[in-house]
């Protein structure tokens, strides 16, 4: 009498499995690959309506961005516009390159930083980053380096204490690794990276003195094209605003 058989094969969504007696053979297919993605943005603010071109500043950004592995920060007390300015670079580069991607990661702690990361694996897909174990840093940085995935920009947003970015990662088990978080942001050929903070001294931590750039309140000029733009009508029949009017606009 033949020995009777039997096969099973379980697709993706397989969570568990108990047997009882078992005469056959059980196959767990693999995980299915995800279909790559196109390149995308994660910028998570819109671009101001009201934005007031600040061409000297977008220049600069520019000239440092645009060689390889270009690496700029963006420095200035909260409200200046350094998001804005950011937002605009990326917004522009788009435009320019739908095929680049924009990575917006937040710098401010670590808990931020890594959800970030985490964020950002998922917009990625990056394979394996859904095991428990899998060393997230590690993924991204392996994604970053690899040419045949596109240009990028990454933005690491408020790093205004660059301290935890400065110190040794550890892996999902506790171990402690000899690179440091912004060691996993690597100089590629073919991405670049800005940095916002407050703080010059923190960001002569993550960059020369040459990529940093001052972003100063807005000039007089400036604010006073940003409230024309608010108030949705010329103003230059009210030229001479007091300055309490552009703090305001400034703000």
């Amino acid at each position: 009498m033949a020995q009777l058989r039997s096969e099973i094969a379980f697709g993706d969504n397989y969570r568990g499995l108990q047997l009882g007696q078992n005469f056959g053979h059980v196959h767990i297919a693999p995980e299915r690959p995800e279909t790559p993605p196109k390149p995308s943005s994660n910028v998570p603010f819109r671009r101001d309506p009201h934005y007031v071109e600040r061409a000297t500043l977008t220049d600069q950004l520019r000239a440092k961005l645009l060689v390889p592995a270009g690496r700029a920060a963006l420095v200035g007390l909260g409200g200046v516009g350094k998001s804005q300015l950011a937002i605009e670079y990326a917004r522009q580069l788009r435009q320019q390159s739908s095929q680049t991607w924009v990575l917006w990661i937040y710098a401010s702690n670590v808990a931020r930083f890594d959800q970030s990361v985490g964020d950002v694996a998922d917009q990625l897909k990056i394979p394996g980053r859904k095991d428990t174990k899998a060393d997230l840093l590690q993924l991204l940085r392996s994604w970053l380096r690899d040419e045949s995935k596109g240009s990028w920009l990454v933005v690491l947003e408020n790093a205004d204490d660059a301290g935890f970015l400065l110190e040794p990662s550890a892996t999902a088990s506790g171990a402690r690794l000899a690179q440091r978080r912004i060691d996993y942001i690597p100089f590629c050929d073919h991405g670049s990276t800005i940095i916002t903070t407050r703080s010059k001294s923190e960001a002569l931590k993550l960059v020369y003195e040459s990529d940093t750039i001052d972003v100063l309140p807005m000039s007089e000029e400036e604010a006073e094209a940003l409230l024309e733009s608010k108030l949705g009508q010329p103003n230059s029949d009210n030229r001479q605003l007091d300055a309490a009017v552009f703090g305001a606009a400034v703000s």
